[in-house]
Order: structure tokens, then C-alpha cells, then sequence
């Protein structure tokens, strides 16, 4: 089972379970970037064969968090026929499901290329997590780029951070926040 789907179930068994409206997940770790829910229907303990309401099967493979707003579920995934090698083309994509039936909303592709850097062979070029501010959501895929899109998909902006060496080919891990208007990055090589 690919990392993405694995998120995919853990989204939707975490954040559908017991409630039909989900809080908000705006960026990595959570609303408070503390990995803490509010929501008082969060299940304590959870199982594969409890609980899921519905899985979906995503392309590729991504270690980047799933983020919820407005009752879509947004995540990143980076799709290739030769999986991490970097001669091959990559599709680096943005996808939106919805909440309450799994079913595919819209797919963007950010970026369609043979990677500029090798990746560690347990990270994967979509390790990211997006951020929203629940008008638009924020991808970003390490030496591969910034983007911007809006909740119906829409390309806003995009922004080419340029591509730097790094040392043991971990790659870039750091995902975006927003504050006060501004996307905000840690990018450390």
C-alpha cells in the first residue's frame, strides 16, 4: 500500500469518524501546529478494520500530511513510471477529495520534470505537508517548486526557490505556514 493511501485511510478514519463535520486541519501537525484536535469526536484509539467511512486510491507516493477545509481533505503526491529515479519524469501533484465520500474533486499537476536532486531512499518527492488559509492552499515541493491554488483548484502563483545541493540526498522536509498574509519557509540544505 502506497504512503499516500495510507494517509488517506488514516484522514479519513481520524478526522470522518463520528461527526459529519470534521474541524478544519489547516496545515502540518494541525490548526495550532501542535498535533492537537479540539474536536471532541476524535476517536482514542483506531483500527483499519474500524471506522473508515471510505478509502481512495492515490497515485504515487508522498510522505506529506493531508490537510482539511471546507469539507475537502487536500494532499500532495509526486507520480513516476521509474518511482524515485531521477532520470525518470516526475508529475509532482495537488489533489482534493471530499470529505464525506472520498471521491475526487480535482487533481492539479504543479510541476511535470525529471527532479533535480536524488531523494533518500526512504523520503519521497512529495514529503511536504500543504498549508491553507482557507481560501487558498500552498504546496510545496522542496527544490521543485512553490504553488498556489485555490480550493476549486485554481493555479494562483507559483515560485521556483531554485535547487541546491544537500547533504546525504535527504531532501527538503519542511512544510509551508502562513502568518499574517506572508507563506513562510524553512528551507535548510
Amino acid at each position: 500500500m502506497n504512503r499516500v493511501l495510507i494517509w488517506s485511510l488514516l484522514a479519513g478514519s481520524i478526522w470522518f469518524a463520528g461527526s459529519a463535520s470534521a474541524e478544519n486541519w489547516y496545515q502540518f501537525r494541525g490548526p495550532q501546529g501542535n498535533g492537537i484536535s479540539s474536536d471532541a469526536s476524535v476517536p482514542e484509539s483506531w483500527s483499519p478494520s474500524a471506522g473508515v467511512r471510505w478509502k481512495t486510491s492515490i497515485p504515487g507516493e508522498g510522505w506529506a500530511a493531508p490537510v482539511v477545509v471546507g469539507g475537502k481533505v487536500i494532499l500532495c503526491t509526486a507520480v513516476s513510471e521509474g518511482r524515485k529515479d531521477p532520470g525518470s519524469t516526475h508529475r509532482w501533484q495537488v489533489i482534493c477529495l471530499d470529505e464525506k465520500t472520498g471521491e475526487v474533486l480535482w487533481t492539479q499537476t504543479a510541476k511535470e520534470a525529471k527532479p533535480s536532486l536524488r531523494t533518500h531512499r526512504d523520503n519521497t518527492y512529495a514529503t511536504e505537508t500543504p498549508v491553507t488559509d482557507g481560501e487558498r492552499v500552498i504546496a510545496y515541493f522542496g527544490m521543485t517548486g512553490l504553488y498556489c491554488y485555490d480550493l476549486d483548484g485554481k493555479p494562483l502563483w507559483s515560485k521556483d526557490l531554485g535547487s541546491f545541493p544537500m547533504r546525504n540526498d535527504w531532501g527538503t522536509s519542511s512544510s509551508p505556514v502562513i502568518a499574517d498574509g506572508s507563506v513562510i519557509l524553512q528551507i535548510d540544505n
